[in-house]
């Protein structure tokens, strides 16, 4: 009886270790998932607030970034890898025209999936020869206009970005507005009595 005693708490202990264990373990894996996320997150928000004082301009390496996230660690290297997911492997730029997606690896898939959970259709995992590979693109702001990406204003609307005119007329010609142009040499025109005068 004292022998079947002993073997149930020696049971008993393996089983309270093994689910403490595990525990850790998942416990660990959602911080490490976690982390590789808000990497991403913090990534991201630097390419837009570069793109917001840039003129809708990506940047053209992780170097640009320097002013908005000055604490982020760049390869000195190679200036399109910057930083360290939550297991420590590097995070990745590529831009390609008008995309621009972040990328880094991870071991195992279900950190993958946890972390590529965390941005819906902009987040995508394939299985690569040293774990996997997340990448997230950066969708282009949305339901911003041309307006509020050029005339940025400090609250006193005061311009902080040239004015660039692209309708050019000649003098003389008719005009139905009350706006403003160029002509061919790039003098200022505005539109007065019904045709374009020099301003």
């Amino acid at each position: 009886m004292q022998m079947f005693g002993g073997i149930l708490l020696v049971a008993i202990l393996f089983t309270v270790v093994a689910l403490g264990s595990q525990y850790w373990r998942t416990a660990e894996d959602l911080d490490t998932s976690r982390r590789t996320a808000e990497g991403f997150l913090a990534l991201i928000e630097g390419l837009y607030a570069y793109r917001a004082n840039n003129v809708s301009q990506w940047p053209t390496s992780f170097s640009n970034l320097t002013p908005y996230l000055p604490l982020l660690q760049i390869d000195s290297g190679d200036p399109m890898q910057a930083g360290a997911n939550g297991e420590g492997g590097r995070y990745t730029l590529a831009i390609a025209g008008g995309n621009v997606t972040l990328a880094t690896t991870v071991s195992t898939e279900s950190h993958a999936q946890a972390v590529i959970r965390e941005f819906g259709s902009n987040g995508t995992y394939a299985a690569v020869s040293n774990g996997f590979q997340l990448s997230v693109v950066a969708p282009a702001p949305g339901g911003i206009t041309l307006m509020q990406q050029t005339l940025l204003t400090d609250g006193t609307n005061k311009m902080h970005r040239p004015l660039w005119l692209q309708n050019t007329v000649t003098i003389g010609t008719p005009c139905t507005t009350t706006g403003m142009a160029v002509n061919a040499t790039g003098d200022l025109m505005k539109c007065d009595g019904g045709a374009w005068q020099p301003h």
